[in-house]
This record gives structure tokens, sequence and C-alpha cells, in this order.
């Protein structure tokens, strides 16, 4: 079956933004499917923002989001709101990783 990813951009897990998201995820749980909630305000903020894949935390988030067969956007419908955060998920998810070689020269 499908790996899904669900992604929540609010600030509360017990928002209306994360509890759809943790619904869905556990939906899909029960159908036969592999399901994570990634809850983005739990990532380290500095490597975020810098895309720094090589801390732990957000490595993990960024390998959930190229092992996923499917993701599910949740964010909260105030203007901009946490639209930085995402734009930023994104950003470290994309950004090309070096090699273990490269690494072990810096």
């Amino acid at each position: 079956m499908a790996t899904v990813l669900a992604l929540s951009g609010s600030p509360s897990r017990t928002s209306r933004t994360a509890l759809p998201a943790e619904h869905t995820a556990a939906g899909l749980r029960s159908r036969g499917h592999r399901s994570h909630v990634l809850a983005l305000p739990d990532l380290p903020a500095a490597p975020l923002l810098c895309a720094d894949t090589h801390d732990t935390s957000l490595a993990r988030a960024v390998n959930l989001v190229a092992e996923a067969g499917a993701l599910v956007v949740a964010r909260p419908m105030r203007r901009d709101s946490f639209h930085a955060l995402l734009w930023s998920a994104f950003r470290s998810s994309t950004q090309p990783r070096a090699s273990p070689a490269a690494q072990r020269r810096k």
C-alpha cells in the first residue's frame, strides 16, 4: 500500500488544522496504508530556515517527504500564517545532499 505523509502547519496539535491531518492519517492507516503526520512547528527553526539537512530532525522530515507516495497538506486558513514555515520545509526537502565524502571534508 501507499505511504502518505500529512503535513500540518498549525501551531497547535489540537487546532482545526491539526485534527483533520491526524484524522486523515488514521483513516488511511485503517485502510492499510502507511501514514505519518509531520507537524511543521515541531521542526527546529534554525536548521529549517537554513535548510540544514544534516540536522537529524530535519533530515528525518526530508526523508519522510522523499519516501511518501502522496502528501496531504493541512494549513491554517489565516492569511499568510505559516506560509514561510511550509515554504522552508519544502525548500529543505529539495536541497541537494552532499556525498558522505564531501561532508567529511567540511
